[in-house]
């Protein structure tokens, strides 16, 4: 079979080539990157894969060139920032205009069936409004992680068909903003030797951009912790707490997934903060309460960690009443 695979890189490439190859495939490379930035890392991917290409004798196709003109028209003159941050942003309003591009932004109940409603809008150009440094996770300096707040704007040449909701406003030439396509912010590790890498983050846009905020300290914690960048036992009490209230589901999800003398250890040290907070305002509580009232899709591994953290509590409460 005749494969055509799109390349990044060659290091990326690397390892699926070989994978093709062993199931009888018949690769051929396809070069086409023109949001690569900047030029030098452009040409050099390009000249590095080339080489590659003949060292392994696959055909390369290589289409398109760098397109800076088109890359720096989409980005606000005032954006200062690392070259991979303003990358990695770029590619994450182009997933949210292709997102936009198939769905209307209204769902409702049809025919018995819950499904999209309204007249899809059509959607013809992006563009990066701000994108700034607004925090770096200061509880965990360790980490070397960087937050940056990122606000977008997507145009529409049917601006009669866009529904607007929440925080959403449109100008009079049809740019729109507040889309809540994205989160609000884009979460990166820097390794030792420098390299900006892009962290699986889910933040919601009612939390803020930096760790003042104690719900949106406890999700970068999270991320942390989802990237593996810390062990449950290293996450701070209080961290342990909001991430806990933010969706206990996926709490429990994740802490159940780590051993048990982590999950003890974990559990204990978030019930014995809580036990400190005043009832009413009880963030672990309300989380516990809500676990018994709906259905949060627990693992079996999440199930045992949600009993393990009632334990937790009722032995917080004794120690805290004697």
């Amino acid at each position: 079979m005749n494969t055509l695979m799109h390349i990044c890189c060659a290091p990326c490439a690397n390892r699926p080539i070989a994978q093709l190859r062993e199931e009888g495939h018949s690769v051929t490379g396809f070069w086409f990157n023109p949001n690569i930035h900047p030029y030098t890392e452009y040409q050099a991917r390009k000249h590095t894969l080339e080489e590659y290409a003949k060292e392994i004798a696959m055909k390369l196709v290589i289409g398109g060139t760098y397109d800076l003109r088109g890359f720096i028209t989409h980005v606000a003159d005032n954006i200062d920032v690392p070259d991979r941050v303003l990358s990695a942003a770029k590619d994450a309003v182009l997933s949210a205009l292709d997102y936009r591009r198939g769905h209307t932004g209204a769902m409702g109940h049809v025919d018995g069936q819950w499904q999209q409603t309204g007249t899809q809008a059509e959607w013809d150009d992006w563009r990066i409004a701000e994108l700034v440094l607004t925090d770096t996770v200061p509880a965990y300096p360790e980490l070397g992680m960087r937050v940056y707040g990122l606000h977008y704007e997507l145009h529409t040449t049917t601006p009669e068909d866009v529904m607007l909701a929440g925080g959403m406003y449109m100008d009079e030439d049809g740019w729109v903003g507040g889309l809540n396509t994205l989160p609000p912010v884009l979460v990166f590790h820097i390794t030792p030797d420098g390299e900006y890498v892009l962290l699986q983050s889910s933040i919601p846009n009612d939390v803020g951009r930096s760790s003042d905020n104690p719900m949106f300290a406890g999700l970068m914690a999270q991320a942390a912790l989802e990237n593996g960048l810390l062990a449950p036992s290293e996450v701070r009490p209080v961290d342990l707490y909001y991430m806990f209230y933010n969706n206990c589901g996926v709490f429990l999800n994740l802490i159940g997934a780590f051993s048990l003398e982590e999950q003890n250890s974990t559990l204990d040290a978030m019930a014995t903060y809580a036990v400190g907070v005043e009832p009413s305002d009880n963030l672990l509580v309300n989380g516990l309460q809500r676990l018994e009232e709906y259905d949060y899709d627990l693992t079996e591994e999440g199930e045992l960690a949600k009993i393990r953290l009632q334990n937790a509590w009722t032995r917080a409460q004794e120690e805290a009443e004697r």
